[in-house]
């Protein structure tokens, strides 16, 4: 090994079901990629996602015979608040055996958009199991709309599209509007009538956040309740976008998440939008989020 000091540098971008990883030498310009197992923040804690990212370091470190420190920038789901990324930081420490390396945990969407124009201006609209909008302007400043949870927010998230829909269903159960979804729901997952909805839905056995496929896929039949209902939610998600555009220069806009992968979803946020705020111009990322948290590393 070269007498110079070398630094591992590793971006982690740590989603609900999957992490990626992109990691070099610091004297090397070669990105190597691995996927592990994900882990959310509020879901499953800050021990667990700690312990996941020691493991990540170990082994990245075991593979390569690496002995020098290590610089770890980690976008974590769940993790927008500064109090719950310092708690990370400290049980990484408290987990991993080399004192030398160093962890800063950033929140997913910040990672998401210094990758996707690459440190530079421009606006991300996450729609996946939550939502938000997130922005950097000319002048550095980070913008940010949504983003507050199931609880007090996410418009057009998977999680909402889903417990709205599910509410469709309680009502049309009631005597309300029908929606080919309660049909679907009795055939294919067994969930007939009050009893057994309110014992799945209330047990946690019931993905919310997944039910929103059903719903576009249903919306594509033609269903008129979830139809309204997806209208409804890309409006409000539309909105957000607005909050953060104070003139009428044009916007770079990358549209990222799960949902935003399905045709039907993505044509109709896109019609919308571009109806609503006609400056946007819709783009590509530049680089995927754990590239993202690989540039703060350096």
């Amino acid at each position: 090994m070269s007498s110079k000091t070398q630094v591992l540098l590793i971006g982690l971008d740590i989603g609900g079901t999957k992490t990626k990883i992109a990691y070099r030498i610091s004297d090397a310009a070669e990105i190597r990629t691995l996927v592990t197992h994900g882990a959310n923040l509020k879901a499953t804690g800050s021990v667990h996602v700690a312990g996941l990212i020691a493991t990540i370091v170990s082994r990245i470190r075991a593979q390569h015979t690496f002995d020098d420190r290590a610089r770890i920038v980690a976008g974590v789901a769940g993790a927008g608040r500064q109090n719950d990324q310092n708690e990370v930081e400290a049980l990484f420490l408290q987990a991993h055996t080399n004192s030398k390396d160093r962890l800063t945990v950033y929140s997913d969407a910040a990672i998401a958009l210094e990758g996707a124009f690459n440190g530079g201006p421009g606006m991300i609209l996450i729609a996946g199991t939550g939502s938000g909008v997130y922005a950097r302007s000319k002048a550095g400043e980070t913008l940010r709309a949504g983003g507050w949870g199931s609880v007090l927010g996410d418009p057009a998230s998977g999680y909402r599209i889903g417990l709205r829909a599910l509410r469709a269903v309680a009502r049309d159960l009631d005597g309300g509007p029908a929606t080919a979804l309660t049909t679907y729901l009795e055939k294919h997952r067994g969930l007939k009538g009050r009893d057994q909805l309110v014992t799945e839905v209330y047990s946690g056995s019931v993905d919310v956040a997944q039910i929103s496929r059903l719903v576009l896929n249903l919306v594509a039949e033609g269903d008129q309740v979830l139809n309204e209902l997806l209208d409804q939610e890309i409006v409000e998600l539309t909105a957000e976008v607005g909050y953060l555009i104070k003139d009428r220069s044009e916007i770079r806009l990358v549209l990222m998440g799960g949902l935003c992968d399905h045709p039907l979803f993505k044509r109709r946020l896109r019609t919308a939008l571009t109806t609503s705020i006609p400056q946007i111009s819709f783009v590509e990322p530049a680089f995927p989020p754990e590239v993202g948290a690989l540039r703060l590393c350096e």
